[in-house]
């Protein structure tokens, strides 16, 4: 078992699986105490990072997780988000395309497309749902680069 420093250090080389005692990293996402409060996930070339507040203790986690990213940002963007936002990237399957390479949006849009297909959902349902997906991503993006 691995400590906490030493968990976010595995969740910056990019390692997809790291446990500790209250903090791990399962399929490339590195949690706090469980999987309802995601700190961090690579997506391509972009660390999507929890802006949320929850606990003292979490909070200590983040500030980890922040200390070892920076050396893995160079060439990189942190985007901050919130809780919500970080769930929806992982269950969308946002974070599983984008994790390996980086990808412009048309093709992001298209991998995605085909990860809803593979689950049985609903093409129309699925667009919609990308859609919908990527117009909070860039209210997002606008609102941090302002």
């Amino acid at each position: 078992m691995l400590n906490n420093t030493e968990v976010a250090q595995a969740f910056a080389r990019g390692e997809r699986n790291a446990k500790g005692n209250n903090m791990f990293v399962e399929d490339g996402v590195v949690y706090s105490w469980g999987t309802h409060f995601p700190i961090a996930v690579w997506c391509g070339n972009q660390c999507l990072f929890n802006s949320d507040g929850y606990s003292s203790s979490t909070g200590r986690h983040k500030n980890l997780v922040w200390t070892a990213i920076q050396h893995a940002l160079k060439g990189s963007e942190l985007i901050y988000a919130s809780t919500k936002e970080l769930i929806d990237a992982i269950h969308s399957g946002v974070a599983i395309v984008m994790r390996d390479k980086e990808l412009n949006k048309s093709d992001l849009k298209e991998k995605l497309l085909q990860h809803y297909k593979s689950k049985g959902v609903n093409t129309l349902k699925a667009k919609n749902h990308i859609n919908r997906f990527f117009d909070e991503m860039d209210k997002v993006e606008l609102m941090y680069a302002l």
